[in-house]
């Protein structure tokens, strides 16, 4: 059981070999009713802003790319999981922002693993130093970038060991809420195609809070993307009945 523990912290770069990995097919399952964001993506202008990032890349260089998207979309994201109840959420309906998230999180997957250490740990001199964390933006975007570093991949590692040991603080809790909230409604913003890896993530935050919803997502990912290896472990860990903080079910 500790070998599979230690596969589910690194379950952004190690794919899962369990059998259930390999055969997590099944039914569709109904999307939630969830309000889309007041922007609307079709198939064509996410296809256009993915050959725009292609091209960036092909152009500046990988790195240089990586960075420059990545720091266009994690303003308006850190906005979003760090408002506090009761006050006006950040507007998020720009059609660009949501296209480089999802062209982001799927052509490049380091950043859709930079977007869940925001959810798991908090950041900058705010909410994540209160609870212990150290994450930054800068460092948000270079473990995006950079994200085969070994001083990257020390801090990716260290921190999904930490949080998945230590309780769930209710900041963190909160925080991923509102990224689940976010995520499920740029799901019903985008065409499904696009949607794979940000279902991954909304089953990957769901498994760590317990919630119901995790199997699910994963599935439906799977079902669009039978290669998506985050939604795969989702599936491994729930069929081992693998959870955060040593809560078994």
């Amino acid at each position: 059981m500790k070998r599979d523990e230690q596969r589910v912290h690194r379950a952004h770069t190690a794919p899962c070999q369990e059998p259930c990995a390999r055969s997590c097919t099944g039914p569709s399952v109904p999307e939630e009713a969830v309000d889309p964001l007041p922007v609307a993506l079709g198939l064509d202008q996410m296809d256009d802003y993915r050959q725009q990032f292609r091209d960036m890349r092909r152009q500046c260089g990988g790195r240089e790319a990586v960075e420059h998207w990545s720091g266009t979309l994690l303003d308006g994201w850190l906005s979003w999981i760090a408002y506090e109840e009761g006050r006006e959420r950040p507007s998020l309906d720009d059609a660009s922002w949501v296209a480089h998230l999802i062209v982001g999180i799927n052509e490049v997957l380091s950043i859709r693993d930079a977007l869940i250490l925001t959810l798991l740990t908090g950041y900058g001199t705010g909410e994540g130093k209160a609870e212990g964390q150290v994450m930054t933006r800068r460092m948000l975007v270079d473990i995006a970038a950079q994200p085969h570093s070994s001083e990257h991949a020390r801090v990716m590692s260290d921190t999904l060991n930490r949080v998945f040991h230590t309780p769930q603080s209710p900041q963190a809790q909160s925080r991923c809420r509102r990224g689940l909230v976010l995520l499920k409604a740029i799901c019903a913003s985008v065409p499904e195609e696009c949607r794979v890896q940000a279902l991954a993530m909304i089953a990957y935050i769901s498994w760590w809070l317990g919630e119901a919803g995790a199997r699910a997502h994963a599935l439906k990912a799977l079902e669009l993307d039978e290669r998506c290896t985050l939604a795969a472990i989702v599936i491994c860990a729930l069929e081992q009945n693998i959870h955060p903080n040593g809560f078994r079910s």
